[in-house]
């Protein structure tokens, strides 16, 4: 017996929407799956250690693998893509099931490829403590988003079985189409500021406009993910529950895309030792940066030697290379010590330096 036979029982893919459904799901997936094995690939390369945002993206795939084959069951046994008058009733009650199960694996796929996101911004562009708290912001509200979310697929109905059994005497369901488009709705408000988090530390790198957008332009991928959302949000407000099987071919195609292009826009910052030898490798190569920023502090010079030598603060798809730091001792007064340092590193071309004076009274 084939895959395919597995997936849809009875080979349901006759008819445009089913196909359309069916391929675009499967491409998709196949294209997430390929960028998360380069993903890892370019680590390996780099000898990089897998790190939170990484753990995030493979349990986003996996997910978004568990939704392909959530559609490819809704296929073969809930005739999705099929003029529900030609189905017996049966139908419906599958699809209504698996679609439970859909919505729960849609919503935990968006919410961990969007958190691996933030982790990755935290760790190349957290040069403060304000960045960290707002990107820590961020994934607090995907996370609350993820639970609504997945609550809105269990309580809308009452009883539970009333989602896919209407027969049921004294059930009813609360405005199931509102709550769907009011959690595509936050979902694209969630798209929105993970989308704004890098945009600020790049346009204060100090590099030239041309490889200044070269930058945005890869971090800018995320906006793949935004339209999706956009379409989704259209695609449910014109779900038609009684024509379901054909009406939800849309938001369903939007829902898996979503997540499967977010994967790939992740990986793509990191796939750099994959494509050093192309056009767009070549010009983060040559991207030369020199970020400076003065740091004060009271404690021990020691400590922030300690917290320079640990700072992983990258360039998107960069490891240091070069670290150098100097150090030397003012002249002392009756009232004031001080220590000045100079911390350098070059990644791959770009040249971050950090000069830290450190002043303590007597």
């Amino acid at each position: 017996m084939s895959p395919v036979s597995l997936l849809l029982p009875r080979s349901n893919i006759d008819t445009p929407l089913a196909k359309a459904i069916f391929g675009v799901s499967l491409v998709f997936t196949i294209t997430s799956l390929i960028s998360t094995v380069l993903r890892l690939w370019a680590k390996r390369i780099n000898r990089g250690r897998i790190v939170t945002e990484d753990y995030l993206c493979i349990t986003s795939l996996i997910l978004v693998i568990g939704m392909f084959i959530c559609l490819c069951l809704m296929i073969g046994l809930g005739g999705v893509g099929h003029d529900v008058s030609t189905l017996p009733p049966m139908d419906s009650a599958y699809v209504f099931q698996i679609l439970i199960g859909f919505q729960t694996l849609y919503c935990l796929s968006v919410a961990t490829i969007k958190s691996s996101l933030c982790f990755f911004y935290i760790r190349i562009f957290a040069v403060n403590r304000s960045y960290r708290i707002v990107a820590y912001l961020v994934i607090a509200f995907i996370a609350a988003w993820a639970i609504l979310s997945v609550l809105i697929a269990f309580v809308s109905c009452t009883p539970f079985a009333f989602t896919w059994d209407p027969t049921i005497a004294g059930g009813h369901c609360d405005n199931e189409q509102g709550s769907f488009v009011a959690e595509a709705v936050l979902d694209l408000v969630a798209d929105i500021m993970v989308f704004a988090l890098p945009l600020k530390p790049i346009w204060q790198l100090q590099i030239n406009n041309e490889k200044r957008l070269v930058l945005f332009a890869i971090f800018g991928l995320g906006i793949s993910t935004m339209i999706m959302a956009i379409l989704r949000i259209v695609g449910l407000y014109q779900l038609n529950f009684f024509t379901f099987q054909t009406s939800a071919v849309p938001p369903l195609i939007y829902s898996i895309l979503e997540p499967a292009i977010g994967i790939s826009v992740a990986c793509i910052p990191l796939m750099q030792p994959l494509i050093k030898d192309t056009w767009l490798g070549k010009k983060l190569a040559k991207s030369g940066s020199k970020h400076s920023r003065p740091l004060y502090n009271n404690g021990n010079s020691n400590n922030m030697i300690r917290r320079m030598k640990k700072d992983e603060n990258e360039l998107s798809l960069v490891h240091p290379t070069n670290v150098s730091i100097s150090g030397g001792r003012g002249t002392q007064s009756d009232n004031e010590d001080s220590e000045s340092f100079q911390h350098v590193s070059n990644m791959n071309g770009i040249t971050k330096t950090n000069h830290v004076h450190i002043a303590r009274g007597v």
